[in-house]
């Protein structure tokens, strides 16, 4: 209360909140207690007790809040302190004789007519006359409250305390509710890439080798698969520890297969002799489905692979050679490990290509295909593995913490999902309804926005011909309570009014007809990548307002895989060979490279 800031804001309020409540002067003076001496003003403050104060000034706002909402609270407190603040000094000043001559001549000397009065809870409107007459006679109290110090007797030395009052016990009231907003999203760590380890340089893959320690190994390759699981659950933990030792021997064979020129001219010789165009790769932490990749150049080229470790004492490599590639030697139990790894891993890569193509609107895909990735783990066949659910159980957990518990993430998805007719299909029935509502109150919003500019630049056109024309007509015209109302809540704009309400309707009857022509077109076709522009080419025209809507939120991208292609396509073209090519052909080059398919 009293910041200097706000003086100018409230300023503008004065002459207007004084005629409002103006009549409240002459009733508080029949509230103020005044005294003979100084003796009974003291004796009253001695006697005073902190705990009655309290009870007389008791407002319970946290009786039907919910305790979890912690903002709330808070507001409500901050609140229940500044109305406390207030009502104690309106006591203070009404019980004693010197603050109450001093708040009158200061009333006098800036021409306030308006007096102090108490917020009572059998009158209607009494806290809003406490608020303004404060706001009123603002530059009153924080005279007083300098002056306490130095112009106004020992015994009102309690005023200071007034400005202060409550802030303690604000503080401890509302510290319970820092730690929860602190630890509102304390868990969200980066756990995505968990399964993947590489190596920055070959002087890391060559301590892996060098060092015969079985410890070195498992420091090299460190998958902390245990974060956040329940270690009680043995099961789990068993599982995860089976895929976490076939990952470190795939991954250390490729690294050793890479390091040697004999391993890689007798591998390179095995892939022609078969046929295999496919190479073995890395797991990247950077790139997506990079352990699918690795795992899947392992399936195929299996039986290299295994006449590698048949044929490794032919070959003229070291004894300590030998030794390690007997270490990464994967046995049936190991292979059977890659498959289960490779079918449900494969899901995700398949999801992620359909989400990352550039010849089709892939962003109203996105719900339809996580919706069927999510049933995909959560379905389990009699067929399936132990090894198979619990791996399944693992990534469900991961998937629902980055997408379902995602509510402002998953809510935009729907809404791009609906203008897709396979989207659509995925959605529920109140996803639906929700997401059409959120369609209406944009449309909503858009109209009012554009009445709202229109209705402005008319407003101020008539005004500036009225003030032509009639100069002094208003300014001695009395304000009654209808005219000041109207002026700060703002007047009805019944031409807008209708113009929202034809919105209104014309966008219930495009969803309607929108709805109907959908699952039309669901029950012809099969959910595909190119179904939305069928659709959109056939029944576009249809709709006047969806269109619009449609064309805007199917041209965002599902994925950034397409934009960074375009750079990775730009840095081979501008290379430093080509460096004489102006800004525009690269420009021109790397469009053509997209949409031009030889």
């Amino acid at each position: 209360m009293g910041n200097n800031n706000d003086t100018d804001s409230l300023s503008e309020y004065d002459d207007t909140e004084v005629n409002v409540a103006g009549n409240e002067s002459d009733d508080n003076d029949k509230l103020s207690e005044t005294f003979d001496s100084l003796d009974e003003e003291q004796l009253l403050f001695d006697n005073g007790d902190s705990d009655t104060d309290d009870d007389e000034f008791m407002d319970d706002w946290t009786t039907d809040v919910i305790q979890s909402d912690c903002e709330i609270v808070r507001e409500q407190n901050m609140i229940l302190v500044v109305l406390k603040k207030c009502r104690g000094l309106i006591s203070m000043i009404k019980r004693s004789t010197i603050l109450t001559l001093y708040f009158d001549a200061q009333r006098k000397r800036f021409k306030k007519a308006l007096n102090l009065c108490y917020d009572v809870k059998s009158r209607w409107n009494s806290t809003y006359c406490m608020v303004n007459s404060f706001i009123v006679l603002r530059e009153i109290i924080e005279n007083l409250f300098n002056d306490s110090n130095n112009d106004l007797n020992d015994s009102e030395q309690e005023m200071v305390d007034i400005e202060y009052m409550g802030n303690n016990n604000d503080t401890d009231s509302l510290g319970e509710y820092d730690d929860t907003e602190v630890n509102v999203a304390g868990n969200e760590s980066d756990d995505n890439d968990k399964l993947s380890e590489t190596f920055d340089s070959l002087d890391e893959e060559q301590l892996l080798f060098d060092n015969g320690d079985n410890d070195t190994d498992d420091d090299e390759f460190m998958d902390d698969w245990t974060t956040d699981v329940i270690q009680s659950d043995c099961e789990i933990v068993c599982e995860q520890n089976m895929i976490l030792v076939v990952l470190k021997k795939c991954r250390g064979l490729i690294s050793m297969i890479k390091r040697s020129t004999i391993l890689t001219l007798y591998f390179d010789a095995q892939r022609k002799r078969f046929k295999k165009a496919l190479n073995l790769c890395y797991d990247v932490k950077s790139r997506w489905n990079s352990t699918y990749c690795m795992v899947n150049s392992f399936i195929v080229l299996r039986e290299i692979i295994e006449n590698l470790f048949s044929n490794k004492h032919q070959l003229h490599i070291t004894q300590q050679q030998v030794k390690k590639l007997t270490n990464f030697e994967l046995t049936s139990a190991d292979w059977h490990v890659l498959l289960v790894l490779f079918s449900i891993l494969k899901p995700f890569y398949l999801v992620t290509t359909a989400m990352s193509g550039r010849q089709y609107p892939s962003i109203g895909l996105a719900y339809y295909l996580l919706a069927r990735l999510r049933n995909f783990l959560q379905q389990h066949n009699k067929k399936e593995s132990l090894l198979e659910k619990r791996l399944k159980q693992l990534l469900l957990k991961k998937f629902l913490n980055y997408f379902d518990d995602e509510n402002e993430q998953m809510e935009l998805i729907m809404l791009h999902a609906y203008f897709d007719p396979a989207g659509f299909a995925a959605l529920t029935e109140i996803e639906r309804r929700s997401v059409e509502q959120t369609i209406k109150k944009s449309v909503a919003d858009q109209a009012s926005h554009s009445s709202i500019s229109v209705a402005n630049t008319l407003s101020i056109t008539t005004t500036t011909a009225n003030s032509e024309n009639k100069p002094n007509a208003n300014r001695n015209v009395k304000r009654n309570a209808m005219n000041l109302f109207n002026e700060f809540v703002g007047d009805i704009q019944y031409g807008e009014n209708r113009e929202n309400e034809s919105k209104r309707a014309a966008i219930i009857n495009e969803f309607y007809q929108y709805r109907k022509y959908v699952i039309e077109f669901n029950e012809k076709h099969e959910p595909d990548a190119g179904s939305v522009i069928v659709f959109w080419r056939t029944y576009g025209e249809t709709f006047s307002i969806l269109k619009g809507i449609a064309k805007k939120m199917l041209s965002t991208p599902a994925t950034s895989v397409p934009s960074e292609s375009c750079f990775s396509t730009s840095s081979a073209l501008a290379r430093k060979e080509r460096a004489r090519l102006s800004g525009e052909h690269p420009c021109s080059s790397v469009f053509l490279k997209d949409k031009i398919k030889l």
